[in-house]
């Protein structure tokens, strides 16, 4: 604390120190010393003068201006009228104190001039034009009077011109110049106004100060006056009595002398009041601190002054700091211990479920009792419902740790959001709804953005509309918010005629596990996750999310999501489609819409009808037009005739029996595709219709070489065939994931050999030929990371690569990378998907083959 007092000490004493010498040096150079201020009389003198100037030049300039703005000047310069000049400029010259004026024309000649001297010695001169011209560039002082007893003549000038013309710098008429005489009586009221003796002198007189002069009676400082040519007219003598010097200096040593003594008591209270209200409470916080244990205080006393409160204060919040540390660290070991429960428990619950859904699919691929497919279905419905709900709960345990990040890729939108739409078309079908997609024709396709996040918003939200949606449609509508740059934002909305949210309730289904009607879980299922996994996900995409909704009347949920632009990729189509004429028949008017401007998209004639017999009668009518439909789109469930009946007409119409045909679905029953073989129907698609899938029928339909038996659309894993079989080692320590696997890859034609752990999988890797490796990332002895690392290590010996893919049930953040961060090339999570599986296998598979190649 000593150090403390010291330096408050050195501070305030610094302080006062620097303010003495301030007012010393101040008096020293201002006011103790004669030459001081007579340097400083002497460098003000200029801008003495100037305020002279100005103060004495106001009433000239007003006079110059008003005149110069007069129309009647212009006419005065052009033919001058002495009547005139008498009435309007003389009578005016008292008023301003005007002694002298002078009308120019623009060539420096002489117009008029008028002086109320009476002095026959005055008078005007012409000019030349440069001379006018460096008249009103020069300072204020003519030449025209210097020698005149009465004193110097200021002069002062304007431009006339005329006054119509002055906005557009108008064509000037003349010059006007008007004077003021600087006389005795003028000077000495001056001298009178600013306080100090102003004189005019002849030119003879010294321009400097003697040294005798500056120690007798008065300080007195000269300059010379010149006039706007440079020509020497008097002298300016300004006077400064000694008499005020003294008594200035005199004034001025007793402020100092008070002002000492006020810093040095100003010095020792503040010394002491520093004392008093900072170092004795920051010594005794101190001595708190050092010795006691964050608690209550005892040994700080409880001053009542602000620094006092301040210690305590400042006590206070170490206390709660130390607390608040100790509850930080627990609760960072918590969330520790959560996440690694969270890891764990993924995986030990994904394991066991792997096997029940694998099974269940296994079981259900062979020849069962009805009685016993029911059982096995339930058990598949019970599982997956299972597996949605851990998805579900651990998507909001990631968000709840602030854990939940994007994965942007290129994708295709409409591929995309019709991809999602379509996988949930089975559940919409079996509760008789239409579900309608559409993607404003004005949204790119080309986008970068986390897709499979995008998916999980649309997925929760459609099944949401599923769910609470008895009869009815669903309709799911993408469309352009605002466009910047490289970045886009989409809306997109999920409208239904389901039971509707009531008003109250419409914010709070966006919180976890909330539901608009505690009824409604007992009801419809669900954990109410959902919608707040949602929301946040549209929050970390840069949007957000809400609905609108009416009791009984249906919902729209409206979400928007910030995504990035890439180049646009034009597809063309394998044929040529432009021009080719399409009728759509549906009853639906958004599905026709949705139709329309897809066929628009590649350049096709599309028009629409929405019911058979109307359909019919526009293939008839355009064909004796002589300009027939080559396809139509017929929805196969229409009130009346359905599309089937339609066919019928249209094949056993000669005229348009040649029409091609496409039946898009929304209720796909079995046998459906044998019936449009027999009536002649050339393609069949399940609506919602994908835009690229629609677009293959159409080529393959138009084309010359299509096929007529109705065209079905691939899987992705499909897309992706095998042209051998394949020898694998499957490297999984659980017996029953083993089975599954083996029977899953056996059944596509492949030859699997097992091990238990990865030291097997490394051994039997070097002694045998395989084709690629499934490696599980969690075993016994040595994991799937440590084997695929060795496995890596040795091959770079032999300079070969084997292809190998992670299958595990980990699913936290970061598992993928960690796992393509080992050496691995692709990952696949439990409870393993057969179509991702086998879509894994081929593109790996490929892709070794062209690094072979």
């Amino acid at each position: 604390m000593a150090s403390v007092r010291t330096r408050i000490m050195v501070m305030v004493c610094g302080l006062a120190l620097v303010f003495i010498l301030a007012i010393g040096g101040w008096y020293r150079y201002e006011f103790m010393s004669a030459e001081a201020a007579y340097i400083a009389t002497k460098s003000s003198t200029a801008a003495f003068i100037n305020r002279l100037v100005e103060m004495n030049g106001m009433d000239l300039a007003t006079f110059a201006s008003d005149y110069s703005l007069w129309d009647d000047m212009t006419t005065f310069v052009k033919t001058p009228d002495p009547k005139w000049a008498e009435a309007n400029i003389v009578a005016g010259m008292p008023t301003y104190g005007v002694k002298a004026a002078a009308i120019y024309n623009p060539n420096g000649k002489l117009v008029y001039a008028a002086n109320l001297i009476n002095d026959p010695k005055m008078r005007m001169l012409d000019l030349k034009p440069n001379e006018i011209k460096g008249l009103f560039s020069k300072g204020p002082f003519c030449h025209f009077y210097a020698n005149n007893p009465h004193g110097l003549l200021e002069i002062r000038g304007a431009l006339i011109v005329n006054t119509s013309d002055m906005k557009r710098s108008g064509h000037v008429y003349g010059y006007w110049l008007v004077g003021k005489i600087w006389d005795t009586a003028y000077l000495k009221d001056v001298s009178t106004h600013f306080g100090i003796g102003v004189n005019l002198e002849p030119i003879a007189v010294r321009s400097i100060v003697s040294e005798a002069e500056r120690q007798h009676k008065a300080m007195v400082f000269r300059t010379p006056l010149q006039s706007w040519d440079g020509k020497a007219l008097a002298t300016l003598r300004i006077t400064k009595e000694s008499s005020e010097i003294a008594t200035q200096q005199a004034s001025a040593l007793k402020t100092l002398i008070l002002l000492c003594i006020f810093a040095l008591l100003m010095t020792a209270a503040l010394y002491a009041t520093l004392v008093g209200w900072v170092t004795r409470p920051i010594k005794a916080l101190s001595s708190a601190m050092e010795t006691e244990s964050p608690g209550p205080l005892s040994s700080l006393e409880r001053d009542t002054s602000e620094f006092g409160q301040l210690a305590t204060l400042v006590y206070e919040s170490f206390a709660q700091r130390v607390e608040l540390a100790s509850a930080r660290d627990a609760a960072l070991q918590a969330a520790k211990a959560k996440s690694e429960f969270l890891a764990n428990m993924s995986h030990e619950i994904r394991t066991p479920m792997n096997g029940i859904i694998g099974m269940t699919e296994l079981a259900l691929d062979t020849n069962l009792e009805p009685e016993q497919r029911d059982y096995l279905t339930a058990v598949k419905s019970s599982a997956d419902s299972l597996l949605s709900l851990l998805n579900d709960i651990l998507d909001f345990s990631k968000i709840e740790a602030g854990k939940l990040e994007l994965n942007p890729v290129d994708f295709n939108l409409r591929d995309s959001v019709q991809d999602t739409v379509a996988s949930l078309a089975f559940r919409a079908q079996q509760k008789g709804l239409e579900l309608i997609c559409r993607v404003v024709p004005d949204v790119p396709d080309c986008l970068i953005g986390d897709t499979m996040r995008l998916r999980q918003i649309m997925v929760n939200l459609i099944g949401n509309a599923i769910k609470f949606t008895k009869e009815g449609e669903i309709v799911v509508q993408v469309s352009t918010e605002n466009s910047v740059d490289n970045e886009i934002t989409l809306h997109v909305t999920v409208a239904d005629t389901g039971i509707g949210i009531r008003e109250d309730k419409q914010a709070a289904i966006f919180a976890a596990f909330e539901q608009a009607d505690s009824s409604t879980s007992r009801q419809y299922g669900g954990t109410g996750l959902g919608l707040a996994i949602s929301s946040e996900l549209t929050r970390i995409m840069s949007g957000r999310i809400w609905v609108e909704s009416e009791v009984g009347h249906g919902s729209t949920f409206h979400f928007t999501v910030t995504l990035g632009r890439r180049e646009e990729i034009t597809k063309t189509a394998p044929i040529e489609l432009g021009g080719i004429r399409v009728l759509i028949v549906d009853d639906n008017t958004l599905n026709r819409t949705i139709l329309e401007e897809m066929c628009s998209r590649w350049q096709m004639r599309p028009a629409s009808v929405d019911g058979a017999d109307a359909g019919f009668a526009a293939l008839l009518a355009a064909k004796r037009e002589g300009d027939p439909y080559q396809l139509a789109l017929l929805d196969s469930m229409m009130p009346g005739k359905d599309g089937f009946e339609a066919a019928c007409m249209v094949k056993a119409n000669p005229e348009t029996a040649d029409t091609r045909m496409i039946m898009l679905t929304s209720g796909a029953q079995i046998g459906d595709v044998a019936r449009c073989r027999e009536q002649g129907i050339d393609a069949y698609l399940i609506k919602p219709a994908k835009q690229s899938d629609l677009l293959e029928r159409i080529t393959a339909v138009i084309a010359e070489n299509a096929k007529k038996e109705p065209v079905h659309a691939q899987t992705e894993a499909d897309a992706l065939p095998m042209d051998r079989s394949l020898h694998i080692l499957l490297a999984e320590d659980n017996v029953v994931n083993q089975k599954l696997a083996q029977r899953l890859l056996e059944k596509r034609g492949h030859t699997v050999v097992i091990v238990g752990d990865g030291r097997q999988a490394v051994s039997l890797w070097e002694s045998d030929q395989f084709d690629m490796i499934l490696m599980d990332v969690q075993m016994p002895d040595m994991d799937g990371l440590e084997a695929t690392g060795e496995i890596r290590k040795r091959e770079q010996l032999n300079g070969k690569h084997m292809p190998i893919i992670a299958m595990t049930a980990h699913a936290m953040k970061g598992d993928s990378e960690r796992c393509i961060a080992a050496g691995m090339d692709a990952y696949v999570s439990k409870p393993i998907d057969v179509d991702a599986l086998m879509i894994a296998i081929a593109s790996v598979t490929k892709q070794s083959q062209r690094k072979a190649a």
